[in-house]
């Protein structure tokens, strides 16, 4: 299950440009599909609220895990 609808996570990519919002690497070309990460963890309190949701490729969102800095 997603933390984020279909229209949620259109407005998160197209933000994104298509990209992972910490390292830039493109979604194009990707096997993986890449997840919506919480900034400030939900284990921290964050929300799923757009200000908080970045688009993570899967390194970059295992990398952060539940920390709150990348």
């Amino acid at each position: 299950m997603s933390v984020v609808d279909a229209a949620q996570r259109a407005l998160i990519e197209e933000r994104a440009a298509y990209r992972c919002e910490y390292c830039r690497l493109p979604t194009q070309g990707q096997i993986a599909t890449f997840p919506v990460d919480h900034l400030l963890p939900r284990s921290q309190g964050g929300e799923s609220v757009l200000p908080n949701l970045a688009l993570a490729c899967p390194h970059c969102n295992g990398h952060k895990w539940g920390h709150s800095s990348a």
